[in-house]
């Protein structure tokens, strides 16, 4: 594999596991390691790096445009979409429970827009200074 996909990858990943890693930091709770949402977006991280990467590396290509649009259509699904599943959800749960049904659907929080831009600016952040240090 050539050596600079092998760093778009691990820097990537490091993004990832960094946005990951630092959830529990900003809630002051290990359980949002296991948790769907919370600060920072890891989703919005991850998919930033990748373009921040293949724009270092190549320049403004069709591979770091079609990253740019896939990144768009994530940061809004993090941020819109999945936001108001977990709010449609919880409603449906007050709905059950005054009908007398104890089963609860489950609820998924999507990210509120603090989260995503910190997740962004993690996204932009690491993978450059990475390629400061080992590009």
């Amino acid at each position: 594999m050539d050596q600079i996909v092998l760093k778009v990858i691990i820097f990537t990943l490091a993004t990832w596991l960094l946005s990951e890693v630092l959830k529990p930091v900003f809630q002051k709770d290990i359980r949002a390691l296991f948790m769907n949402g919370k600060m920072p977006s890891s989703h919005t991280a991850v998919t930033v790096a990748l373009f921040v990467c293949l724009l270092i590396y190549d320049g403004i290509t069709l591979l770091s445009f079609f990253a740019f649009i896939m990144m768009m259509i994530i940061v809004r699904d993090a941020f819109s979409v999945r936001k108001a599943v977990g709010t449609n959800s919880e409603y449906i749960n007050t709905l059950l429970k005054k009908v007398g049904i104890k089963k609860k659907v489950r609820v998924v929080h999507g990210h509120t827009f603090n989260e995503v831009v910190v997740g962004g600016i993690i996204g932009v952040i690491i993978p450059v200074l990475l390629w400061l240090l080992f590009g």
